[in-house]
């Protein structure tokens, strides 16, 4: 154990299979030079960075949705939250998730969050973040209703 604590600089320690002990190596060293600097490295990558750009085939551009940051949200505590802005689901588009979502939502107003998750098979990762996406976009709100064990139960509701 000392000796590999003071191993000198181009010297290591180097096991391998079918030896039972190890070895010290001396590895030679090799000058690489000055490393380049950033303007160098945008230099030489520049032509590589450009035909990659040309090679690429973008897909339509989505609007992402924005959530809201904690502080931005209705205040749970409160007797009636505010509701977030709506917007019309006629001219909504949803994915498949959201509509899965809302759905569960519809045929079982009553269920907890992790409930929907559950009957929806997702787990909370996917769920969470669909229901981001539909609370930004204004399409539920979050209730929170008292429950037995103390803890308050988040409940979805369709704007």
């Amino acid at each position: 154990m000392r000796k590999l604590m003071t191993l000198s600089v181009g010297r290591a320690v180097m096991r391998s299979d079918g030896f039972s002990g190890a070895v010290e190596i001396v590895i030679p060293h090799v000058p690489l030079g000055d490393y380049p600097s950033d303007d160098e490295v945008s230099r030489r990558m520049k032509p590589t960075l450009d035909a990659l750009r040309q090679a690429t085939e973008f897909s339509k551009v989505i609007e992402e949705a924005v959530v809201p940051i904690a502080s931005e949200l209705p205040d749970h505590r409160a007797e009636s939250p505010p509701s977030l802005p709506a917007a019309p689901l006629s001219t909504a588009i949803v994915s498949v998730d959201e509509q899965a979502m809302l759905d569960e939502i519809r045929s079982a107003p009553t269920l907890g969050t992790t409930d929907h998750y559950f009957r929806l098979t997702w787990n909370f990762r996917r769920g969470d973040k669909v229901k981001k996406r539909l609370l930004g976009r204004g399409l539920i709100r979050l209730d929170r209703q008292e429950s037995k064990n103390g803890r308050p139960k988040e409940i979805m509701v369709i704007v």
